[in-house]
Order: C-alpha cells, then structure tokens, then sequence
C-alpha cells in the first residue's frame, strides 16, 4: 500500500498530533510520502517519509489568506503539485490534513481521476460555526461526483457532529479516532496511590497550552487568587508560550500570586510527563473563539494527563468533556465560571485527600495508544482495496 499524506505545513512547528499520525502511518506502509508547502526542516519522522515542495511555494501572506477565502485558491494553490505527485507515485492512499489541503487535494484528485481512496483529518481549524468566507472552503467537501472513495476522521464526538450539521458530510463517511498519545506518557503513568503525597501539601495545578484568550489561563489565575483567598495552599505551573504573556504577569502581579503562580515557557514535548508527575490536576479552561468561531475539538494535554492517571479539569466548550472521560476522575465545568472551577478544584482536593473514584481501566486508556490508533487506522486505509 502507497500512502501519500497533504499537509500545508510540515516545517517541525504544526501540530504534534500531525506528525505522529503521519509516523504511525509508517508502521502500516512501506511506502509513505509526504507532500507539504512547507517541507519538514528537521531529521525526517521516520525513514520511510520523503518530503515533496509544492511547485506553488510560499508562506501564507494576508493577503494571500483573503484570496483563498474568496475563492481563488483554485488560481493560486498546490493543485497542480497535488496532481504530479498523485500521476507520478500512483498512491492508494491519499491522506491530507485539515486546511487549504483539502480543497486543493479533492480538486486535483478529480482532475486526474483517481480512483484510490481518500482520508480527510479534520481538526477543528476548519469545522467552525460561522464565517460566511468559509462557505468556498466548505463548498469542497461535496464528495458526491467523486470516482475515488472517501472517509473522514474526526478526534471526538464532538467534532463529528459539528462536521456533519456544518459541512454537510455525510455520518456514514464521518469516523471518531482519537488523536494518539505519545507511548512516552503510558510509560510515565503515575501509581494509583500517587495521590496520596497532596494530603498534606499544598494543590498543585499544572496547564499546558499556547498563551491565548481561547485556552483561558486569566480564569485558572483567577480561581487560584480565590483558592489562596479561602487558605488553601496552592500552586500553579503554566507551560506554554504566546502574546498574551505580558498581560497574564499583570494580572498575576495585580491579585498578589506571584509566590503561587509559574510561568515555564515552551518545553520540549518529552520533558513534559515530568510536569504531569510532579502536579496534582491538569486544568484546561478554554473557551469559544468568538473571532473565529473556534472552540476545542479534543485537548490532547487532557488526553496525555489522562494517560499518566493525573486528575483533570475542563471546561463545557467543543471535545473536551469527550477527552476527559479517559481520566480516571474528572470535572467539566461551565465556560467562563471562575465560581464552578474555584469548585471543581475544591473537589479535587477533597478527592486527593479521600480519594472514592475507581481508576479508570487499562483497556479504556488504551483507545489513546499508537497501537490503537494503528490498528484503527489501518482499517480505514484497508478499505482503498474494496
């Protein structure tokens, strides 16, 4: 089987969650490419995966954005690079990856006649709940004149359901698979009597996640300031970078939690199970995206930290609640709530102290593996050979 995967950005700086499934690709093919506008600039993920440049290369410009979201991106995008790839490595399996890849990937396919298979990874990036601008976009996914078969993988429920009701997709070609967790975090899986060290220390809070308004930093501080308020002894460890930086350390400053709150910055993806270990609860408190319509369509620090047994605490918005039903104990509180999170954290202290939750069990951890994800995965690409 020949696997060619589409991917706008494969530089080393895209999503992590893009690589390993392009990785765990190379477990089930021999033979597996990769197409990218930008091309992988670190040592390739494995052996097998050969980096292609779009003939049509460039880095998205404003105004570039603007044209594809009006329309032209038929004009200005990797349509023809798609096509010389698909001619020249005759694939089974064509897999492209959220973004302008797949519009681009269905046009090509459909002007060289392919009659392979066809693997749409959707995100969340492009399942949004408004925008009329994204009308053209979504105007590609009409899969009814293809000659190639086609199914589509979504991370969560959620996301599922968001693609079918706003892009139209039908539900038979829509498949849940959750993004894979590194094996390096079921490795590091804490004790079930881990919890035990926090009966008399203070609660330990870890978030992980780019420093933006969507992934609600400012209402973690703001609870820990309310914790710290009631006497609990609290800290707080944020990893993560973004611009929203500057005006998380005012608001740090302003409530006084400078001793309670700190800042890591970006960390290598190995050397975080090391945070997890040390950390009593994983919060996630993200928002919609009013601008953009965006909201969460997995978690995948949720995931991980389910994995390592760490208790988590999420917010109501896109697939978060779907993720964190693999912890082994968990709340999901309502968006925006600084009132249900202060609660919500007051409930792991009580639980971290008493603990009452049953574990959760391997089997169910297992669905977040690689070998799970292979396994599933490998099913959906078999069906290129109907």
């Amino acid at each position: 089987m020949r696997i060619l995967h589409v991917v706008h950005d494969f530089s080393g700086v895209t999503e992590t969650f893009v690589r390993d499934q392009v990785s765990i690709s190379s477990q089930i093919s021999k033979t597996v490419l990769v197409i990218s506008r930008v091309p992988y600039r670190k040592k390739s993920v494995t052996e097998s995966v050969e980096s292609f440049r779009f003939l049509f290369f460039f880095r998205f410009s404003f105004l570039i954005k603007i044209l594809y979201r009006l329309g032209f991106w038929r004009q200005i995008g990797g349509v023809r690079s798609i096509q010389k790839a698909v001619q020249k490595l005759s694939p089974d399996v064509v897999h492209c990856h959220f973004g302008w890849s797949v519009p681009e990937t269905v046009l090509a396919l459909k002007k060289t006649r392919y009659t392979g298979r066809l693997v749409v990874s959707l995100h969340g990036t492009d399942v949004r709940r408004s925008h009329s601008w994204f009308r053209a976009y979504h105007a590609a996914f009409d899969f009814s004149e293809c000659q190639f078969s086609v199914s589509v993988i979504t991370p969560s429920h959620f996301l599922r359901y968001k693609a079918i009701r706003l892009m139209r997709i039908p539900s038979s070609l829509v498949h849940v698979l959750p993004n894979p967790v590194n094996e390096v975090f079921f490795s590091r899986r804490l004790p079930g009597d881990a919890a035990a060290k926090t009966s008399a220390a203070s609660l330990k809070v870890l978030s992980v996640g780019r420093l933006i308004r969507c992934k609600g930093h400012d209402l973690v501080i703001e609870a820990i300031g309310e914790l710290r308020d009631k006497g609990l002894p609290v800290q707080m460890t944020i990893i993560g970078s973004g611009d929203l930086r500057d005006e998380l350390d005012r608001l740090v400053r302003m409530l006084g939690l400078d001793s309670q709150i700190s800042f890591i910055g970006d960390i290598a993806h190995a050397d975080i199970p090391a945070y997890y270990a040390a950390n009593d609860v994983l919060v996630q408190a993200s928002r919609i995206d009013t601008v953009k319509g965006q909201e969460e369509s997995f978690g995948l620090a949720v995931a991980e930290a389910a994995v390592m047994g760490l208790p988590v605490v999420v917010s109501d918005v896109g697939g978060l609640p779907d993720t964190a039903q693999y912890a082994s104990w968990g709340r999901v509180f309502k968006e925006d709530s600084v009132k249900e999170l202060v609660g919500a954290l007051l409930d792991v202290r009580l639980e971290l102290v008493s603990p009452k939750t049953t574990a959760q069990s391997p089997r169910r951890i297992h669905e977040l593996s690689s070998e799970s994800f292979k396994t599933k995965l490998s099913e959906i690409y078999s069906l290129a050979n109907d």
